[in-house]
This record gives C-alpha cells, structure tokens and sequence, in this order.
C-alpha cells in the first residue's frame, strides 16, 4: 500500500452518505444514497490530475449530487463507469452523458437490449423522480490491468451470478476492492436474477462461485454496492448469507412466507424492497 489509509464519513442530510477514504495516490469518495435511492453506492476516484465515477446512480436528485460534488473536486472527470445492468446503477447516466462512459462489452449489450424496458417500467413507478430516457455507456471497459494517473486498476468480471454480468474493481495499490453489487452489506440483496437461455438458472450458484475466486486475497477494504464500507470477511458472510436464503426458498410455500422467514431470519437488514424486486421473477409473478 502507498502510505497510510485514512477514513472518514460524512452524513449529507437529505442526500445520504459519503465516506473518504485518502492514501498518497488517490483519494475514493464513496457516495451512498438514502432509502428511497436503494442505498446505492457510487464510487468517487480523485487521482492527482481527475476524477473517475463507477456507476450513476438510481434517481435524478442523487446522480445530480454526484454529478456536482465531482464536478466540485475540480479536476477533469475521465470515465464513467457502469458495473452492472439493474437500473439502480445506471439510469443516473442522464446526468453524465456529455463525459466518456464505460462498461464490459456484456454490459452494454444488456443495456442496449433491456434499457427501453426499464425506463419504461420505472417511469411507470416513480415518474418525474427518474430519467425518461435510456442513456448507455458507449466505450468498452477492457478487462484488466491499467494505469490511470499512476494509480493501478484492475477490471475483473464475474458473470451468471447477483447479475448477468458484475464488474469488480481492484485497486491493488491500496489493498482496495470495489465489489459493488457482488457484496450487499446489511442489506437485502436482490436474488432474482435469472440466466440461461430459459432464464430457469437462478443466480446462487454463479454468485457463490465469484465470491470465492475473491476470498482470502486479504483486502483491508471491501466497498459494496448496498451498504456501509465493510473488510474481506464480507465475502465468507455474502456466501452464508445466499445459502441462507437459498435454503428458505426452496422451503417456502409461496412467496410471502420466503419474504417473511428471510425478514426474520435478517430482521436487522435494510431495503426490504429488494426482496420484492427478487419474487417478482422467483415466483413469476410479472405478469
């Protein structure tokens, strides 16, 4: 690690979050919405010289925010980037589509394919609160090593797991990785992504596998895509976790007792609404 990291958090009011986390090669101001946001986390890469965003965020007051607060670091913003395909990451996009963004080629085709659909569906919900239209990151993110103003990235992709396809970012340099939505910290995660050609193959397996190609690496720093900043024990805790769940969906009798029992089982969790996003393709229930 290059110097020592130094922590801090800041709670922003009606915003949410913002965590920063300092070395002697860059700063990660680690940005976390409010409730009504999912407790989404984007990602704030302050290098000597700009600035890189990972993912934009869910509703059009928090990607403004972000949008702003990294406008206000002043140093050029090089590259946005998009984890995953759930809306919850990228209809924020609206609001950094002048910039160069970002994504695994497999990404993009998800969102070329998908991105219609959930504007759609989310103007449905929440109306004027998210983008009317499908903004899509437009350049392909390499995976693998590169160096960015002299910090060290590595771009790695897990597929057929929480989505179809997650990017996690490794920040080596700093023992630092950028999980996003592989690590749900106190949180419900979203267990509904179905993959395969049927879409019949649920997502535990693949998600369990890219866990452990994660663990035991020894990061002092696991950043999630839900949640407060957490360690590397987080992986051996999402593990259990979606063995729980597993366990209590193949036992209950629709899908208001596998809500239940998991609220019961994780009364302390958040976002709740997640776990009804996950039986809307569970239990087939979108009509």
């Amino acid at each position: 690690m290059q110097g020592d990291t130094m922590a801090s958090a800041h709670p922003l009011n009606a915003f949410g979050t913002i965590d920063l986390f300092t070395n002697d090669l860059f700063t990660l101001h680690s940005f976390m919405s409010d409730a009504d946001g999912e407790f989404v986390r984007t990602q704030i890469i302050e290098t000597a010289t700009s600035v890189i965003v990972i993912d934009a965020q869910y509703l059009r007051k928090y990607a403004q925010w972000v949008r702003s607060y990294a406008d206000g670091l002043g140093k050029p913003i090089t590259r946005v980037i998009v984890t995953h395909g759930h809306p919850d990451h990228w209809l924020g996009l609206e609001h950094f589509h002048d910039l160069p963004t970002y994504a695994f080629a497999e990404v993009i085709a998800e969102l070329n394919y998908t991105g219609d659909f959930w504007v759609g569906l989310k103007n449905k919900e929440l109306g004027s609160a998210v983008t009317d239209k499908p903004y899509r990151p437009t350049n392909v993110l390499n995976e693998g090593r590169e160096v960015i103003d002299g910090v060290e990235f590595v771009f790695s992709k897990i597929q057929g797991g929480e989505a179809a396809t997650n990017t996690v970012i490794e920040l080596p340099q700093a023992n630092t990785l950028l999980a996003q939505d592989m690590i749900y910290n106190e949180m419900y995660p979203f267990v509904g992504e179905l993959h395969g050609e049927k879409r019949d193959i649920r997502c535990f397996d693949g998600w369990r596998a890219g866990l452990r190609s994660l663990q035991g690496r020894g990061y002092d720093l696991v950043v999630p895509g839900h949640g407060a900043p957490t360690d590397d024990a987080s992986f051996g805790r999402m593990i259990d976790i979606l063995n729980e769940v597993e366990a209590i969906l193949n036992s209950a009798t629709d899908h208001n007792d596998f809500k239940a029992k998991v609220m019961a089982r994780y009364p302390e969790f958040r976002l709740p609404l997640l776990l009804d996003y996950s039986v809307l393709t569970l239990y087939n229930l979108m009509g």
